[in-house]
């Protein structure tokens, strides 16, 4: 009887340890030019899978990196009066 009582509270939290798996994660291995992932969108908590094509990725990089250099030359400019 006591034994019930003591592992009533590790029950729930074992449940929701387990995850099933991710179809996004299967998708993934069927087409390795697609990376998949879990994100959770800006105000929601439950996280969705978001799949990207690896071309797209890596545009979307250089593009970033892009916008960061064309910053830092126009705070450059501002700073030192040009």
């Amino acid at each position: 009887m006591k034994l019930v009582p003591s592992l009533a509270p590790v029950v729930p939290l074992w449940a929701c340890s387990t995850t099933p798996p991710e179809s996004g994660q299967q998708q993934a291995a069927a087409k390795p030019d697609m990376v998949c992932t879990r994100e959770a969108p800006t105000g929601r908590q439950m996280p969705t899978t978001a799949c990207r094509r690896v071309e797209d990725i890596e545009r979307r990089r250089d593009e970033d990196r892009q916008a960061a250099d064309r910053i830092q030359v126009t705070l450059h400019d501002v700073l030192t009066g040009r």
